[in-house]
């Protein structure tokens, strides 16, 4: 939705959650920051300029929701670090209206913030001759929780499953919620 050249930021939420906080040191100084994973770049308000802080002017452009752009005031280099001690080199983007600070992506993964999960492994036995590889514990899941693989759900029989020769694949996923004041503007475009 975003193909402007630019960075996308600022979320569309629900006062139904409260947002993901974190503390962060900026240079030094303790700031509170909402951890925002869609964000490209970290931001403050200007409020937050830090004193004895000098930003240079940048030609990169901003959007938010609704791709309306945001203005910039410029950017700072900054060493962000949390109480459990990691830390990143940052260019924190200091934004005219930001109502609160944002991390961004990059940040939180440089800060080891969140983890990210794509597959169930186990690590290695401790005993073991130490390896970067994990295990897959697929094997090990049937043995240690039985009663998921009995009962309800489970076939009495082998069971072949045949697959068209000019099947295509298909993904059915759930998009993005658009916020009631978008939703005349998003009509519009696309028709």
């Amino acid at each position: 939705m975003f193909l402007k050249t630019g960075a996308f930021l600022g979320t569309i939420s629900s006062h139904t959650e409260s947002p993901w906080k974190a503390r962060v040191f900026v240079n030094g100084k303790d700031m509170a920051f909402k951890i925002d994973t869609g964000a490209d770049v970290t931001v403050i308000p200007e409020a937050l300029i830090l004193t004895g802080v000098i930003f240079t002017p940048t030609s990169r452009k901003f959007y938010g929701p609704g791709n309306m752009e945001v203005g910039v005031l410029g950017k700072f280099p900054a060493t962000l670090q949390l109480n459990s001690g990691n830390r990143a080199n940052q260019d924190i983007y200091v934004l005219k209206g930001q109502k609160e600070a944002l991390v961004a992506r990059p940040a939180i993964q440089a800060l080891d913030m969140i983890k990210r999960i794509n597959l169930i492994t186990e690590p290695e036995d401790a005993g073991k001759e130490k390896s970067t590889k994990n295990k897959d514990i697929g094997p090990h899941i049937q043995e240690k929780y039985p009663e998921l693989f009995s009962g309800l759900g489970k076939l009495d029989r082998e069971y072949t499953i045949e697959i068209k020769d000019d099947a295509t694949p298909s993904s059915v996923f759930t998009p993005r919620r658009i916020s009631i004041p978008l939703q005349k503007k998003v009509e519009e475009e696309l028709k």
